[in-house]
C-alpha cells in the first residue's frame, strides 16, 4: 500500500478482504494497471452507479483499457481518503474521497461508495469479482464533459 496515494481509515491488521480491497485501491494512485488486473478475478465485472449516468456494466479487459485512458488525464497526484469500511461475507464496502489534478490543471474532487464482491480463486487467492462504484453523479457528469472540452482545446491549440 503506498501511503501517499490511500489514507484514512485503513485497519492497523486489515483482514485479506480488506487488504486486497487496500491494494486494489492504492494501485489506482500509482497507475499500477498490472496489479489492479491481478486483484481482479477472471470475470470481473465493474459497474459505475447509479444508473442515471448512462454508464453499462464493464468486463475486466475492457474495463481495464477505459480505466488507463480514464487515469491518464490526471499528474500522478491522485489521492483517495477512505472514510469508513465495511466488511462482510465475501464483501467490502468503502466509502470514500479522492482528489487530484488533471493534465489541464483543473482539481478533480469526487466522493464514492463501493461495494466490493469477493472471492477465492482455486489457488485460494482472495480476488475481486465485482466492484458497484456509486459515485457523486453531478459532479462526474460535469466534471468529465468539462474536462473532454478543456483537453480537446489543448489538443486543438497544440497543432
Amino acid at each position: 500500500m503506498s501511503s501517499s496515494t490511500l489514507s484514512g481509515a485503513i485497519p492497523s491488521q486489515p483482514s485479506p478482504q480488506i487488504q486486497v480491497v487496500i491494494d486494489f485501491l492504492a494501485s489506482f494512485g500509482r497507475k499500477d494497471f498490472e496489479t489492479i488486473a491481478s486483484l481482479a478475478s477472471d470475470d470481473y465485472v465493474h459497474y459505475v452507479l447509479p444508473k442515471t449516468l448512462g454508464i453499462p456494466p464493464s468486463e475486466k479487459t475492457p474495463w481495464l483499457k477505459s480505466t488507463q485512458e480514464m487515469l491518464g488525464i490526471f499528474n500522478n497526484d491522485f489521492k483517495l481518503d477512505i472514510e469508513e469500511i465495511v466488511e462482510g461475507q465475501n464483501a467490502v464496502i468503502i466509502h470514500a474521497e479522492s482528489s487530484a489534478t488533471t493534465t489541464t490543471g483543473a482539481k478533480y474532487n469526487n466522493e464514492y461508495v463501493i461495494i466490493f464482491e469477493l472471492k477465492t480463486d482455486t489457488e485460494g487467492a482472495v480476488k475481486i469479482k465485482r466492484a458497484k462504484e456509486f459515485v457523486n453523479s453531478k459532479f462526474t457528469a460535469e466534471f468529465f464533459a468539462a474536462e473532454r472540452a478543456r483537453q480537446a482545446a489543448r489538443n486543438k491549440d497544440a497543432v
